[in-house]
């Protein structure tokens, strides 16, 4: 049987009290038009993965546990 972790009901803050600033984005404005322009030339998959980035605000690593079945994609445009 497994047994219920004793610090589950302990909070974050109990043990880390300084504020978790967030790190500034890696990508420059500079980059942006190469970059929407490599977006635009991928895969409807890669095009996808990148929108679920964006619109989910999720982590590449959790965005890559989405099960690329819940989607349609027979209507993105192809290549």
């Amino acid at each position: 049987m497994i047994q219920p972790s004793l610090l589950s009901g302990v909070p974050f803050r109990r043990f880390h009290k300084s504020k978790i600033k967030p790190k500034p984005g890696a990508l420059r404005p500079y980059q942006l038009p190469e970059v929407v322009g490599q977006i635009h030339q991928a895969g409807a998959t890669l095009r996808l993965f990148v929108l679920c980035l964006l619109c989910f605000g999720t982590r590449k690593t959790e965005t890559s546990l989405i099960e690329y079945g819940w989607f349609d994609t027979s209507s993105l445009a192809p290549n």
